[in-house]
């Protein structure tokens, strides 16, 4: 079994009924169910834009990649995350001594918590039998009640908070590469909805650290020449075609605060060409067979679209769930096949 560290303060486990994965689809963006559930410390591309650049601007680093040296010191004694601990899982026989591992860290959809997103995906089971370190982190609470990340302008700081999930995400990332013998090349973020705009983001702005994501049901900026990576990443996205909360052509999300508007986020297909784009590959993808990774779903319902010829480490695939919803009930063939895509794009 893998084995977890938390601060002591922060960890408690129990149950959670079968009727919470309903009440996890909420507003916007959305996740999933589980047994640790963690109190947190206090038309594709269409949509046109009417929220301001200049608040967006206020929220995202004019530069990427941060200089090491520019950053805070590492905390290699106090709790991982600091006042927001996470939640560090190691695979069986886990040997910092002498070996290094890979990293993968979670990140859960609007409304949700790590160990929702963890006891629907079971990623730090299957990260476990790849060798893999997981970390499990929470977002701060919003107006409505609910655990977000503050990613891209579209989603989701829907009351204006101006979080920096960005900073805290970067941060603790370092810590547990510092903490936990991890290989940095091998550092990839699974993001689920919310989780998944954080996900692009971060690999659009920290290619430097992130060596590849896997994206479910999330998108990228409206404004694509937001992502400006200047490493290759290996970009992995999922998208199920009747997704009524984040739509899979693109849509709109609702802002309460500072004004109430929409903002818009672009479609699967453009969030793929993008990433196709930045890591250089072809400018005509290819469809590979279709596989079976929905179970609720007759036949080989995903189908996959990728680029090739993409620059070493870099990769951009898209996979289409036809029919598949926000919260796809996934065959145990997804998650091996998401760990195999990151596999075969190795960060030189």
């Amino acid at each position: 079994m893998p084995t977890t560290s938390r601060s002591l303060f922060r960890f408690r486990s129990c149950l959670v009924a079968p009727s919470a994965l309903a009440a996890i689809v909420v507003a916007a963006c959305s996740s999933t169910p589980d047994a640790q559930v963690t109190p947190q410390p206090a038309a594709d591309a269409g949509a046109q834009a009417d929220a301001s650049d200049a608040s967006d601007a206020a929220t995202y680093p004019p530069t990427v990649d941060d200089d090491e040296a520019t950053l805070p010191p590492i905390d290699m004694t106090g709790p991982i995350g600091g006042a927001r601990p996470g939640l560090v899982v190691t695979p069986p026989n886990f040997d910092g001594a002498t070996k290094t591992y890979p990293l993968v860290i979670l990140l859960h959809g609007y409304g949700a918590s790590d160990a929702d997103e963890n006891a629907y995906l079971q990623l730090s089971d299957e990260a476990g039998r790849q060798g893999y370190v997981t970390l499990l982190i929470d977002g701060l609470v919003d107006k409505a009640g609910k655990q977000y990340w503050n990613d891209t302008d579209a989603c989701c700081d829907l009351f204006g908070a101006g979080t920096d999930d960005f900073g805290y995400i970067r941060d603790v990332i370092r810590q547990v590469q510092a903490r936990y013998a991890i290989d940095k090349k091998r550092t990839y973020i699974f993001g689920h909805s919310n989780g998944a705009f954080m996900a692009h983001r971060l690999a659009c702005l920290q290619s430097n650290r992130i060596a590849g994501i896997a994206a479910l049901a999330g998108a990228m900026w409206n404004d694509t020449a937001k992502c400006s990576p200047t490493h290759p990443v290996a970009v992995l996205t999922i998208h199920g075609t009747s997704d009524a909360t984040i739509n899979y052509n693109g849509g709109v999300i609702k802002h309460s605060e500072p004004t109430a508007t929409t903002v818009p986020y672009p479609g699967a297909l453009t969030t793929i060409a993008t990433w196709g784009a930045r890591n250089g590959c072809s400018d005509v993808p290819v469809n590979d067979a279709p596989r079976d990774y929905e179970s609720s779903l007759p036949g080989d319902e995903a189908t996959p679209l990728r680029y090739q010829g993409c620059k070493e480490g870099g990769a951009a695939e898209l996979w289409t769930l036809a029919n598949g919803s926000h919260l796809p009930a996934f065959s145990d063939a997804f998650l091996p096949a998401v760990f195999a895509f990151w596999a075969s794009h190795p960060r030189p």
